[in-house]
């Protein structure tokens, strides 16, 4: 089983909210009151602000009222409680997800944890432009038939996408070019129409992350037919108003957050592997069905 974090990573609402669910099941917190919590948290050894812990849970009774059935906890004469169910289990993999405790895993496991985040949010991303959609894993370490060598690799994509290539240089070293997952869609006559370049990062730190991606270096090894998109993909919640998300937002990134993949889910016999292999390398509780 992953270690996940004993303690909120920071007294704002979205952290305590995303303790709360994924260590309600252990401390047996059926109904989510203020008092409930506290209780909770002082049994960790924390501290935390009556407000805080309202804020908290006001931020998952917003989750409850978006989500709906995809969430753990359902708001039952106006009390929040929890009912784990199959329609919520991708919620919950990536709620544990956003708290594993990175300082006490290996490289190995950290790697597996990344991989199947990855084929999660391939299929996401595939599935934003409905039955058209397609895409395929580029990151590295190589799968999915990859060429190992970015050159090659660059060579196989295009044919892939049906597009030409184009005459920049491409350095061998760059590897992956800071892209884990391209998608793109097709019209009628089978020509691509549009392309997303895909960074998914289990890291909190999505500025660095969107760095990775130079579309305009992209555009000279690859002729696509528009400025691809970069996506970036994290399990966890990225707050409305925030100078990076906002920045990113303006500069023409797609942002899918946690609540955003829940509500792409898709039901590919893909999708479901690798979200039944993310849900056992975290060993989270599967309900019955």
């Amino acid at each position: 089983m992953v270690d996940k974090i004993e303690q909120p990573l920071s007294n704002g609402f979205i952290d305590i909210a995303d303790w709360i669910e994924v260590h309600a099941h252990a401390l047996e917190l059926s109904v989510i009151t203020e008092t409930s919590v506290a209780h909770a948290l002082e049994h960790h050894g924390t501290h935390l602000a009556q407000d805080a812990i309202a804020g908290a849970i006001g931020v998952m009774r917003r989750r409850s009222s978006l989500l709906e059935a995809a969430y753990p906890f359902n708001i039952v004469r106006r009390r929040l409680v929890h009912r784990s169910s199959q329609h919520s289990l991708l919620y919950e993999a990536l709620a544990a997800l956003s708290t594993v405790a990175h300082d006490r895993l290996s490289a190995k496991d950290l790697s597996s944890l990344a991989t199947a985040f990855e084929e999660i949010s391939s299929e996401v991303l595939r599935s934003t432009w409905g039955s058209s959609g397609q895409a395929l894993h580029f990151g590295w370490p190589t799968r999915a038939g990859r060429p190992k060598s970015f050159p090659i690799a660059v060579t196989w994509l295009a044919k892939r996408l049906t597009l030409a290539e184009g005459d920049g240089y491409r350095p061998p070293e760059r590897q992956d070019g800071g892209v884990d997952i391209v998608a793109w869609n097709r019209l009628a006559d089978g020509s691509t129409a549009d392309v997303r370049l895909g960074q998914c990062t289990i890291s909190r730190d999505i500025e660095t992350k969107a760095r990775d991606i130079d579309t305009s270096l992209w555009a000279t090894w690859i002729r696509f037919p528009h400025t691809p998109t970069v996506a970036l993909l994290v399990p966890y919640q990225l707050p409305r108003r925030t100078p990076t998300a906002d920045g990113l937002r303006n500069r023409g990134f797609l942002l899918l957050d946690r609540q955003a993949i829940v509500q792409q889910a898709v039901g590919s016999q893909e999708f479901k592997r690798a979200l039944d292999d993310l849900i056992g390398l975290l060993a989270v509780r599967t309900p019955a069905a």
